[in-house]
Parts: structure tokens; C-alpha cells; sequence
């Protein structure tokens, strides 16, 4: 609940009092740390419980690595999102749909467009397909780079997919198209 919540200091406490009752902490117990700080957007004391949980023996699952990968991206932290992805599928732990958005969206918080589409094309062919969130990744992405015809491309890709468009689909499609200066009546 604490990790939830965003609050971490209460979440530390606890678990100070579960190692002062003789408890030692498990992989849910990390992984609630790690939601909290990640949520709390110090992503550095994120990685730091990654190193504890590892030290004390347990090793970071899929829910560990997406908050990592997620606190990384909230801080516009491209390099260290792309570095945990890649340490995840090196330590034989799947990335899911999640992971790869997260990647996605730190792309985009930076304002790197290239690697966007280059992280939506890895994600297609490491089996994921995209959806809304991917979909407006790239959207942005086209818009950005004034690419209104990709854009529009990939918005009709989206409707044969049966990926249902949000107001953020339509919203990247219209900057696109503004910023192409592409307008009709």
C-alpha cells in the first residue's frame, strides 16, 4: 500500500522494522520498494534496492525490471531504460509489452524520435505487437519529425490492427498534420 502510494519513506520503515523483527526481505518486498521509489520518480534509489536485492541472493523478475525501466523513463533517463532492458534480457528475464512501451515513452521524453521508431520495430520483431500506447509513441514520434504522412500511415495501420485510436492518437495525428501543414476541410 505504501509503494502505491508513492510514499517511500514509510515504506522503508517497514521494512526497517521487518529486518529488526528477524524478517528478511523477499522479491515482493523489493519489488514494492522499488515501485515506491520508481514512483517517486528517484529512480537512482530504485537501482540502488536492485543492488540489495541481488546482494541478499534474490534475483529481479519482470515486475522489478519494468519499474526500473519505467522510473528511468519518467526521468527522461534514455541510456540507463535502454541499459535495464538490455540487463534484463541478458539475465533471461522476458521482456513484456510493458517493458517496451516504457523504453518507448523515455524516447519520447527526450525527444529522441529515431530510437522510437527503432525501439517499436525491435518490439515487432521480438514478437510484441503494438498497441495504443506503442502506437502513439510512434504517432509522436512522425509528428515531431514533421512526417504527417507517416503519421497518417500509421494511424491507418493502428484502425487494421483493430487498435483502437485515444485522444492521444488523435491528438499526435493532429500535431502532425498542423505540423506538416497539411490542412483540409
Amino acid at each position: 500500500a505504501c509503494a502505491r502510494g508513492g510514499q517511500f519513506e514509510h515504506a522503508v520503515r517497514v521494512v526497517e522494522h521487518m529486518l529488526g523483527a528477524g524478517m528478511k526481505p523477499d522479491p515482493f518486498t523489493y519489488n514494492a520498494l522499488i515501485s515506491s521509489f520508481a514512483r517517486g520518480g528517484l529512480w537512482q534509489k530504485a537501482l540502488g534496492y536492485l543492488h540489495d536485492m541481488r546482494r541478499d541472493g534474490l534475483s529481479p523478475d519482470r515486475i522489478t525490471y519494468n519499474s526500473l525501466i519505467a522510473a528511468c523513463a519518467s526521468a527522461g533517463e534514455v541510456g540507463k531504460a535502454e541499459d535495464i532492458l538490455k540487463e534484463m534480457r541478458d539475465a533471461g528475464v522476458k521482456p513484456d509489452s510493458t517493458s517496451c512501451n516504457a523504453v518507448l515513452s523515455a524516447c519520447c521524453s527526450a525527444g529522441e524520435w529515431d530510437k522510437v521508431l527503432e525501439a517499436s520495430d525491435q518490439m515487432r520483431k521480438d514478437g510484441f505487437p503494438p498497441d495504443t500506447v506503442t502506437f502513439n509513441s510512434i504517432l509522436i514520434a512522425h509528428a515531431m519529425r514533421r512526417k504527417w504522412n507517416e503519421a497518417l500511415t500509421v494511424f491507418e495501420e493502428m484502425h487494421r490492427m483493430n487498435v483502437k485510436p485515444d485522444v492521444l492518437s488523435y491528438n499526435a495525428l493532429i500535431t502532425a498534420l498542423a505540423n506538416g501543414q497539411k490542412f483540409e476541410r
